[in-house]
C-alpha cells in the first residue's frame, strides 16, 4: 500500500465516520432517533478501519527473520491493547479505572491514588502505549524512515479516535490525538538514540 493511497484512504474514512456521525446526531435531534448509531452502522465502521489498519501494519509483521517472533508478538499484543482501550464503552472504561484507583489506593496510600486521579492516568496511557508501539515499529521495519512509522503511528490515533465516535461513552478528543502522535514519535525517536549509544559503545569496546 503506497503512501499516497495510505493518505487517501485515511482521508476517506475519516470524513465518512464524521459525516455518518453528524448524520446519527441529525436523526437523533429531529426524530428522537436512538442517540447511538445502529449496531451495523457501527459495525460497519469499525470493520472499514479495521481493514484499513491490517493494510497499514501489515508490512511490519510480514518481514523474514528468525528473532521476528517476539517482537511480532508484542506488536500484535500492543495494536489489540491500543484499539480495545480506546474503543470500548465508557461505562467500562470508568469501572476499569476505579479498580485501578482501588489497588493504588490499597497498595500505596491514599495520597497516591488522589494524585493518579488529579493526572487523570487514562492519559498517561495514551503516549506510554504508543510510545512503546512506536519503539516496536522501528525494531520490525527499520528500512522504513522514521517520518513514515510515526506518520502510520498516527493514523492509528486517528482510526481510534474516529471510531471513538460510535461509542457509548466515549468522544473524539484532539487532546487524545496528540497525545497518541506524540507518544509514537517519541518512541521511534528514544528507539533511534538508543540504538545509535548502543553502537557507539560496541565501536569503542572494540577499539
Amino acid at each position: 500500500m503506497t503512501y499516497l493511497w495510505k493518505i487517501i484512504a485515511f482521508t476517506i474514512l475519516t470524513l465518512l465516520s464524521y459525516f455518518l456521525h453528524q448524520y446519527i446526531d441529525h436523526l437523533a435531534f429531529h426524530q428522537s432517533f436512538h442517540s447511538l448509531a445502529p449496531s451495523w452502522i457501527t459495525w460497519a465502521v469499525f470493520a472499514l478501519w479495521a481493514i484499513f489498519l491490517t493494510a497499514v501494519f501489515s508490512a511490519y509483521v510480514s518481514g523474514p527473520g528468525k528473532r521476528r517472533g517476539a517482537s511480532v508478538f508484542l506488536f500484535g499484543l500492543t495494536l489489540v491493547t491500543i484499539v480495545i482501550g480506546t474503543t470500548m464503552p465508557g461505562s467500562w472504561k470508568m469501572t476499569i479505572l476505579l479498580d485501578i484507583y482501588a489497588f493504588i489506593q490499597k497498595i500505596y496510600g491514599l495520597t497516591l491514588a488522589h494524585f493518579a486521579r488529579t493526572v487523570n492516568i487514562s492519559k498517561l496511557a495514551h503516549p506510554l502505549l504508543f510510545g512503546f508501539l512506536g519503539g516496536i515499529c522501528w525494531l520490525l521495519a527499520r528500512d522504513r524512515s522514521p517520518f513514515m512509522k510515526a506518520a502510520d503511528i498516527a493514523m492509528l490515533a486517528g482510526a481510534t479516535e474516529m471510531m471513538q465516535l460510535f461509542v457509548k461513552g466515549r468522544t473524539a478528543s484532539f487532546l487524545d490525538f496528540l497525545l497518541d502522535c506524540a507518544g509514537g514519535a517519541g518512541g521511534v525517536v528514544l528507539f533511534l538514540l538508543f540504538i545509535s549509544l548502543l553502537r557507539r559503545a560496541e565501536k569503542k569496546a572494540v577499539i
